[in-house]
């Protein structure tokens, strides 16, 4: 037998008796069951997703806010020069037009229909007679 072998049935072991010990005590609340262990159980698993709820949020809460705390204690310079490329706004003169509209890309157009953006559609794209139906 080799090694990965005798690892995996090593490993399954604690596996069955989880599953075996998890069928028996099943099996003994089937027995005596009723309704009373039922609104028991449904209020312990409401009560346990609720505590769960209330954990994340806290968690969640904390994280975000320790986030925000950071930010705002951040020692900032506000007179310090501003670096790279922002220190000044580009010009408009120095970049075309985002869009062409066909007369030689003026900043001032007569609006969106100066624009080709779609495709031209054809005299019989929603005529009646586009479509036959087979007889």
């Amino acid at each position: 037998m080799n090694e990965k072998g005798l690892f995996s049935q090593l490993a399954a072991i604690p596996i069955l008796a989880l599953f075996l010990g998890i069928g028996a005590l099943g099996i003994a609340a089937a027995l005596t069951w009723d309704r009373e262990m039922t609104q028991a159980a449904l209020t312990a698993g409401a009560a346990i997703c609720g505590g769960g709820v209330a954990v994340a949020s806290i968690l969640i809460g904390a994280f975000a806010g320790l986030a925000f705390y950071r930010r705002a204690t951040q020692p900032r310079d506000l007179d310090a020069p501003i670096p790279g490329q922002w220190r000044e706004l580009p010009r408009a003169d120095d970049t075309p037009p985002a869009l062409m509209d066909g007369h030689g890309g003026s900043w001032e157009t007569p609006g969106p229909a100066a624009y080709d953006l779609a495709p031209r559609k054809t005299a019989n794209t929603f005529a009646r007679d586009a479509w036959t139906p087979h007889e």
